[in-house]
């Protein structure tokens, strides 16, 4: 893999969550997070940045991606979820969008996570960028 590869993650912010696109390489996936909630920690997503990240066995989520030195946070991982009510400030990917009658969701979330896992180094730079649309 070629190590100028980076992950590019772009989301927009909502009340019932963070919702993103994340690219890698050929990889499009899709992201969910907590709402924006002034990075206060197990509450929020976390800020916009460009941020290392290493592949990591988790005793709680098993292999993941660990965000290096985010501001004032620490255990950020992106790990298999579906929902932002299962995170405490981590990223989510999945296959595909989705939603429920109070939550905004990723669904196919272990098989994203895998294909992510495979299409990365063992140590990958991240980009979180905020997504504005034209039309707003």
């Amino acid at each position: 893999m070629n190590s100028a590869v980076k992950i590019l993650i772009e989301r927009s912010y909502t009340p019932y969550g963070t919702l993103g696109r994340l690219t890698v390489g050929g990889l499009s996936l899709w992201t969910i997070e907590l709402p924006w909630r002034s990075n206060e920690r197990n509450e929020s997503c976390i800020p916009p940045g460009v941020y290392t990240t290493i592949k990591h066995d988790s005793p709680n989520h098993g292999r993941t991606l660990w965000l290096q030195e985010v501001p004032e946070r620490s255990e950020i991982l992106i790990h298999a979820a579906n929902y932002p009510s299962q995170l405490d400030g981590c990223i989510a990917s999945g296959l595909r969008p989705g939603i429920t009658s109070d939550e905004l969701a990723v669904w196919d979330s272990r098989a994203a996570l895998d294909k992510l896992l495979d299409a990365v180094e063992d140590e990958v730079t991240v980009e979180i960028r905020t997504y504005s649309p034209e039309y707003l």
